[in-house]
């Protein structure tokens, strides 16, 4: 049995030199590419003596331009098909062509160096069906589902806490409007 499954693996190091920067890493998305899965990590998450961690993330770009980025949360993996894509990236046809991942060295600290990795997959085969029946189309809004949503409810006044001025019978309450 064939499986139709192109696996990329990069690597490399960084160190506090590498702070702040956006690092690019190119691939190749073959036509025909169904579904975009790329799965990455680094160590140290702290550095020694260090009380804040080091802070890595991605930003992915197609040919075309920007397909999303995920900053500030630690599930740094994603996944994209022409369905539907992890949250913070853009989901639609896989593009062939040169695609570039951009490391966002957010904050790298002295004195570890940081090895980091990546595994690319880009399958060609079909999506499955339950993954196929939705047509994404630019602009189209995901439906919420079920649920209050901010403005549902006529906003009400508020009252800002009262407070006892010393007399336990009076209280001073403010109206916000």
């Amino acid at each position: 049995m064939q499986t139709n499954m192109i696996q990329i693996r990069m690597s490399g190091t960084l160190d506090d030199r590498h702070s702040k920067q956006h690092l690019p890493h190119a691939f190749t998305v073959p036509e025909g590419a169904t579904a975009l899965s790329i799965w990455f990590d680094y160590s140290p998450k702290y550095s020694r003596g260090q009380a804040q961690r080091n802070d890595l993330s991605l930003t992915l770009f197609d040919p075309t331009g920007a397909r999303g980025a995920r900053h500030n949360n630690q599930d740094r993996n994603l996944r994209i098909t022409a369905q539907s894509a992890t949250p913070g990236y853009t989901p639609g046809p896989l593009q062939p062509g040169t695609w570039t991942i951009w490391i966002d060295s957010h904050r790298v600290l002295p004195p570890d160096k940081i090895e980091y990795r990546f595994e690319i997959n880009i399958s060609t085969e079909p999506l499955p069906a339950d993954e196929a029946v939705m047509q994404w189309q630019p602009g189209q809004v995901a439906s919420r589902g079920v649920g209050w949503y901010r403005g549902d409810l006529p906003e009400k006044r508020r009252k800002a806490p009262c407070f006892n001025n010393g007399d336990i019978r009076r209280k001073t309450c403010k109206t916000i409007s």
